[in-house]
């Protein structure tokens, strides 16, 4: 069955795609990986940097200004047990009903709205917002306590926006959770090129030569070896060395990738349509 949605998740894609591109230009990486994998290091750019994975969600629309944002159980699970766990990106709409019409009822095409010529309250980028899976699992943890495994299929309401007077939104989470701490599109990626929260996942890839044998690094450490490797970097966007690569841990700080975290998992074969993206960022990238 169809359902009508305020936003087509391949829109949002590229709509990402673009703000990236403008934000880091060349220094940022993007790819969609195929079913199953999970971040393939040997498909990394040899620069050090950082990369992520996104995944695009979109909101249904109902009646009198709601939006439903569903998530499948199954997949969220497979996202928790990947090493580097995905960032949810979904919209927070200040409109009612479908965009593209709400839009063009205020003159604005429905091209313009992935740039900030469109204004505050049509630009994606101020209405997308950012939660780590795990963040998205303690809202619906006794749906993922039930269900328990990866198999496809059960799909359960994340949250529900209400959008009231004036485009004030409201939000109810889950079944009467806490809400949780939610990131803005654009802080996110400040944050990020400053290693971001604790518990944020990130796969990280350092000059070995900063490493010496160790197999954690603090997040200072990291900080400081991306900016001296991105001094040398040459103009034609090659770096010359070995590069090592670390995940982020939330209790240590960032810990050396085993090989183990490359393989991918099996049983995410599935018929559902995954709109997940890596992204990488040089370390020039993260100097701004």
């Amino acid at each position: 069955m169809h359902l009508n949605v305020s936003v087509p998740e391949k829109t949002l894609e590229h709509w990402v795609s673009q703000y990236l591109t403008y934000r880091y230009r060349s220094n940022a990486a993007l790819w969609w990986p195929v079913r199953g994998e999970d971040v393939d290091v040997q498909s990394l750019p040899h620069l050090p940097g950082k990369a992520v994975q996104l995944e695009l969600k979109t909101t249904t629309p109902g009646a009198k200004g709601r939006h439903k944002v569903i998530v499948d159980i199954g997949q969220l699970i497979d996202y928790l047990r990947s090493d580097v766990p995905v960032y949810y990106v979904i919209p927070r709409p200040t409109w009612s009903g479908e965009l593209k019409p709400a839009a063009h009822s205020s003159g604005v095409p429905a091209t313009d709205i992935a740039f900030s010529r469109s204004g505050h309250k049509w630009w994606f980028a101020e209405w997308m917002i950012v939660l780590t899976a795990k963040q998205v699992a303690k809202v619906l943890s006794k749906e993922v306590a039930a269900h328990g495994s990866t198999v496809r299929g059960k799909r359960e309401r994340l949250v529900l926006f209400t959008v009231g007077p004036r485009g004030r939104v409201t939000a109810r989470w889950g079944t009467g959770v806490k809400p949780p701490v939610i990131y803005e599109w654009r802080d996110f990626w400040t944050r990020l090129g400053r290693c971001g929260e604790p518990d944020w996942p990130q796969v990280v890839r350092v000059p070995s030569e900063h490493v010496q044998g160790r197999m954690q690094l603090s997040r200072d450490d990291v900080r400081s070896a991306l900016a001296d490797a991105a001094n040398s970097i040459d103009e034609d966007g090659r770096f010359q060395g070995e590069l090592t690569d670390f995940v982020a841990s939330e209790t240590e700080g960032f810990r050396i990738m085993e090989p183990a975290d490359e393989v991918p998992d099996p049983l995410l074969d599935s018929e559902d349509e995954e709109h997940r993206q890596i992204v990488f960022l040089d370390a020039r990238a993260l100097q701004n």
